[in-house]
């Protein structure tokens, strides 16, 4: 069976998404959300591909210090295990899950660099 939607739908949909779910979720190994990043608003992130393009992606960089880290585990290790569109900076409900492969940050200079894909 054929997709109902054309092209032009799709990136329409796409568009959409970029414009109204722009907050990633980082969650843990347990679901628990680490952080959220406002893709469109926080300097550590930004749109990678836009809406003609199959995944639309977000690319996010996060360092072990940086403050939204450290607070969900000051003394210990974080572990970001896969990440989430959401629409706002409360909201608890995943639009799309991207998998992503075990990161842990431990040290103080750890970062990553991490891609969070949408397929539509």
């Amino acid at each position: 069976m054929s997709s109902p939607f054309s092209s032009d739908g799709r990136v329409d949909i796409r568009q959409y998404i970029q414009n109204n779910w722009n907050y990633v979720g980082l969650r843990d190994d347990t679901g628990t959300i680490i952080t959220r990043i406002d893709v469109s608003n926080d300097t550590r992130a930004s749109w990678s591909s836009g809406p003609q393009s199959v995944p639309l992606e977000a690319t996010i960089e996060v360092d072990r210090v940086d403050s939204d880290i450290d607070e969900f585990n000051p003394t210990g290790t974080v572990t970001i295990a896969d990440t989430v569109s959401l629409k706002s900076d409360t909201d608890t409900t995943p639009r799309s899950v991207d998998s992503v492969v075990d990161v842990v940050l431990e040290a103080e200079d750890d970062s990553v660099i991490i891609t969070h894909q949408v397929y539509f």
